[in-house]
């Protein structure tokens, strides 16, 4: 008797490869200068045959996998030509890049310029004698003008042998909104005429801070806060 193989035969539903069809999901995005993104498109096939381009590269440029860049503050087309089981699809995405917004966290800024002074000037450490300090002695966090951004204060002090040449350098540094920008830097004795015992004064005012710094054996005296233009920086001295 002469047997007949029987072979299981697996085939895709028409119905199925016809629902499969090329869209966008949205026909405009924004982006950050330097900010990625990929083309937003759905029911496109592994098989199909897809090239992308872009009508303005300078402003925004995309690559062969649909990975759209943002370059320069602008408008521009990314477009998407799509061939997929017999037919041609084109697809538009309309892309706006807009310049690198300024944010309001001060973090990354702070940290680094923390981290530049600490390799710098050192870790913050106490001479044998335990007189003084020397490399990056102090850093605080506060918001002096209530507007929930901080400002930070370092001291770093450089000598680390000789007392008579011990000079506490303080410094006041705001947030510009991309980076930290220095209010002052002053050597400050605070209230002694040994410069080793030198330091600085935080108190309040109206309910916001002030950073009180001395010079010439308290000779001179500065105090940086909220200016009446809401900014931070000197508002009052007595020399």
């Amino acid at each position: 008797m002469h047997m007949v193989p029987f072979v299981f035969f697996w085939t895709k539903k028409k119905g199925k490869l016809a629902s499969l069809k090329p869209d966008t999901d949205t026909t405009k995005i924004t982006l950050k200068v330097k900010e990625k993104k990929e083309f937003p498109c759905t029911g496109i096939s592994y098989l199909s045959n897809v090239k992308y381009s872009s009508d303005n590269k300078k402003v925004a440029k995309v690559n062969s996998s649909g990975e759209i860049q943002a370059k320069k503050a602008g408008t521009t087309y990314i477009r998407c030509k799509v061939k997929q089981y017999g037919d041609t699809y084109n697809l538009v995405c309309k892309v706006t890049v807009k310049k690198e917004g300024n944010t309001k966290d001060p973090t990354s800024a702070y940290r680094n310029l923390i981290q530049s002074y600490e390799k710098k000037y050192g870790e913050a450490q106490l001479n044998e004698q335990k007189q003084f300090w020397t490399g990056l002695c102090y850093a605080k966090l506060l918001d002096f003008n209530n507007d929930g951004i901080n400002e930070l204060i370092l001291t770093y002090q450089t000598e680390r042998y000789n007392k008579d040449k011990v000079q506490y350098h303080v410094e006041l540094w705001k947030y510009g909104g991309k980076s930290a920008k220095r209010v002052t830097s002053r050597i400050s004795w605070s209230g002694n005429n040994m410069p080793y015992f030198g330091g600085l004064g935080i108190c309040k005012y109206n309910g916001k801070y002030l950073l009180e710094l001395t010079g010439n054996a308290c000779g001179d005296n500065y105090y940086y806060g909220t200016k009446k233009d809401g900014s931070v920086g000197l508002v009052h001295k007595f020399i």
